[in-house]
């Protein structure tokens, strides 16, 4: 399924379109070709096959379509019901089963580096609560601040200067968000809705964490419930405080915008805290050049005449689509791919101890592949 939608990804390229018309007639290509590939397709894995290539192919069209169609499923034509990321997940986690993930295993250490295919294991995962697991192959998605911050002790041997020089390259974007509710409407208290966008000059004359906000939003459906987008080096500075003290700040920031001393103190507060969290130390990866991506997503050992032992997944390598949920997708399937393949050259994969078949069933039949 993911080589068919690099195929398609490619023939998008050559799709032509007036002025005006690119999200029609991408839509239009999408639903032919999507189509031709059901009729070719062995009637078992159709279902599943077309669902990952539609899912993935949203990411790779324009933003709006995007935001439209990740994480939904398509009931009939172009009606689409929202699930959230879980949704995501959901059809993985269904086909791998879940005896084969381990929750709650923090990994402390990758300790990789035999010199040849043959050697066993070539890998052995470490994980804090003392388990082992041992492996051939190993994909790295943690986060680019947990990469940053851990690299040094994560990975024995140490990983080679290049690959090190670009986790240092790569920048990091702390951006929070936090949700305000008020006991009583706000338009109780307030004249015009409270929606508005800052720059980062805008807010140069604040203090304190103040200086990060970029938005406020009157959220859609609801009278009494505020979203606040955050983002720059002060934002580590409101993860940080307490509940207390934002929403203190936060009220006397509304009363002098407003004008207005009647703005009541806020009932309730749900907030992120990417910036200080240790499984993340960061927000939204960005690339430096095109070069620091390319090295980021090469696996290790590379080019030296040995299969690579060590994967780099997740959204900050995903030059077409750094820093998003789609990006960190694509590039699982891509670093996926790339492991199979290995396998499949090097192995009867159905011998192999650590290739996982999954069983695909059959909508049409209680059948299983």
């Amino acid at each position: 399924a993911f080589n068919e939608f690099l195929v398609i990804r490619e023939e998008l390229k050559c799709v032509r379109y007036p002025p005006g018309e690119e999200d029609e007639m991408i839509q239009s290509f999408l639903k032919i070709r999507l189509n031709h590939l059901m009729e070719s397709m062995p009637e078992e894995f159709m279902e599943v096959a077309i669902r990952t290539i539609a899912g993935l192919l949203t990411m790779v069209t324009k933003p709006k379509i995007v935001a439209d169609a990740v994480a939904s499923y398509t009931v009939a034509g172009d009606i689409r019901v929202p699930m959230g990321h879980v949704a995501l997940l959901a059809p993985y986690l269904e086909q791998i089963g879940l005896e084969r993930i381990h929750y709650n295993k923090r990994v402390t250490r990758v300790k990789w580096g035999t010199v040849t295919r043959e050697q066993r294991p070539r890998a052995l995962i470490v994980c804090a609560d003392g388990t082992t697991f041992k492996a051939d192959y190993v994909i790295v998605t943690i986060p680019l601040g947990v990469l940053k911050w851990e690299m040094d002790t994560f990975f024995c041997p140490a990983l080679p200067a290049p690959k090190t020089n670009a986790i240092t390259k790569m920048t990091l974007i702390n951006k929070e968000v936090m949700y305000l509710s008020w006991a009583t409407a706000m338009w109780v208290w307030r004249e015009t809705p409270l929606n508005r966008i800052w720059t980062k000059e805008d807010m140069e004359c604040r203090d304190g964490w103040l200086k990060s906000i970029r938005s406020v939003q009157e959220m859609p459906g609801s009278d009494n419930l505020l979203k606040v987008t955050l983002e720059g080096p002060e934002a580590a500075l409101f993860c940080k405080m307490s509940d207390m003290e934002v929403m203190k700040e936060f009220t006397e920031f509304l009363k002098e915008w407003q004008g207005d001393k009647r703005v009541p103190f806020p009932q309730h507060m749900l907030r992120s805290c990417w910036s200080v969290d240790k499984n993340y130390r960061g927000s939204l990866p960005s690339a430096t050049s095109p070069e620091v991506e390319k090295e980021l997503m090469k696996p290790v050992p590379f080019d030296c005449g040995e299969d690579p032992t060590i994967f780099f997944a997740g959204d900050a390598t995903a030059p077409s689509a750094c820093g998003t949920i789609g990006g960190a997708l694509i590039s699982g399937y891509r670093e996926a791919e790339h492991v199979v393949n290995l396998v499949v050259d090097a192995h009867n994969p159905q011998q192999h101890p650590c290739f996982v078949k999954c069983c695909v069933k059959n909508p049409r039949s209680d059948a299983n592949c």
